[in-house]
């Protein structure tokens, strides 16, 4: 019995089956672990959940397995419109402040339930009927079924397209209201992550319409979306388990700050004269060069404006006219010049760069080495080699 099923679902099977099982295990550890903590998790560990759980039904659905639990075979479809809300929803939580839901978000649970409504004649079909059609491998499979599998790639797409937008509009707002390196690197990695599933959603929608119109497309096709599918969204649970702080409230920016606008309409209306910005521009140095406020990690731009009497939209439009880059940049660079100062005079001693780094105002080693390399043009590991030749 065993060798036969094993033997039916096939290597790419067990493998499946094996991602699906560990799914359920993370799943069920973020849950737990974050249990009194944000919404975020309880998303991304519904979404880890549902995904896997279709990944077993749709793999044992194909073996002899399927008469153990032929009622339930084969119903999970609908499960993948949940996918792309779930995603939404988590990036959502974790990008802003809100802890609540709006009437409106039970709109993105109606495709869904939709698909569920469609499905009930086989959810409510005899057991029997289900394991001689499961075994029927002449069944063609139907226009229906094809347009429905694309709608589930597009809607996924689409909320993944919208998820994207979110995360570069809050990554826009954080570099100018914040100058913690460690949200904006773990904001950096959602976008990156997001992007990278986005672009193969993509891919699997082009080729999944070249392969229908070919007469190409079949399951080993489908269980292979899946399956990476499935890769990818382990992948954010395993993020959430190595990167913690990527699911705390530290990055919720979106509703203590308006959303990044477009630089012409930014400070249309402003009552900062040319003149008052330079002159707040030179404070904003003096300040920079005496006080040092960069080297606190989480440094936020209402910090900086109350130090210098004024408000935070005109330091924006200070920082945005006058020296042309974004908070977060700005104070970058005094760090890095602050570590170069602290290379140069540690050159003999066993103190690390990063530990310098950290002394300066970083709270990211990513960020620094980015931050680092842009100033100088070289890595800190080059330079401070090159600062102990020049010091011999």
């Amino acid at each position: 019995m065993t060798t036969s099923v094993f033997g039916e679902i096939g290597f790419l099977g067990m493998i499946t089956v094996a991602s699906a099982l560990q799914g359920l295990l993370l799943a069920a550890y973020i849950a737990i672990r974050d249990k009194d903590t944000n919404q975020s998790s309880r998303w991304i560990s519904l979404l880890i959940t549902l995904i896997s759980l279709h990944l077993l039904d749709m793999t044992f659905s194909r073996t002899e397995l399927i008469k153990y639990f032929a009622p339930i075979s084969n119903s999970s479809f609908f499960f993948l419109f949940l996918l792309g809300p779930a995603y939404f929803f988590h990036v959502r939580f974790l990008l802003t402040a809100s802890k609540t839901y709006r009437w409106r978000d039970i709109l993105h649970l109606m495709p869904s339930f939709l698909v569920f409504l469609t499905m009930l004649p086989w959810i409510l079909a005899p057991s029997e009927l289900k394991v001689a059609a499961q075994q029927n491998t002449e069944i063609e499979i139907s226009i229906f079924t094809y347009l429905m599998l694309a709608a589930n790639i597009i809607q996924i797409i689409s909320y993944l397209a919208y998820s994207n937008r979110l995360i570069h509009s809050t990554r826009l707002t954080q570099a100018e209201q914040s100058a913690d390196t460690e949200i904006n690197q773990n904001i950096r990695v959602l976008e990156i992550y997001t992007k990278a599933y986005t672009g193969w959603a993509l891919f699997y929608l082009i080729t999944f319409f070249a392969l229908v119109f070919w007469g190409q497309f079949g399951e080993v096709i489908d269980h292979t979306w899946l399956f990476i599918s499935g890769l990818f969204i382990q992948v954010a649970g395993v993020i959430s388990l190595t990167r913690s702080t990527l699911f705390t409230e530290r990055l919720a920016f979106q509703e203590n700050y308006p959303p990044t606008e477009r630089e012409a309409d930014k400070y249309e209306r402003s009552t900062l004269s040319a003149e008052d910005c330079r002159a707040l521009r030179s404070a904003f140095e003096t300040l920079m060069e005496t006080d040092k406020p960069y080297l606190n990690c989480e440094l936020r731009l209402p910090t900086v404006a109350a130090k210098l009497n004024t408000t935070t939209h005109h330091l924006s439009q200070m920082l945005n006219q006058e020296i042309g880059d974004s908070f977060l940049k700005i104070i970058n660079r005094y760090r890095v010049k602050e570590v170069m100062g602290l290379i140069e005079e540690n050159t003999s001693c066993k103190v690390t760069v990063l530990e310098l780094a950290y002394q300066a105002g970083f709270n990211n080693k990513n960020s620094f080495n980015r931050s680092f390399k842009e100033v100088t043009g070289m890595t800190p590991t080059a330079y401070k080699r090159q600062s102990a030749i020049a010091a011999e």
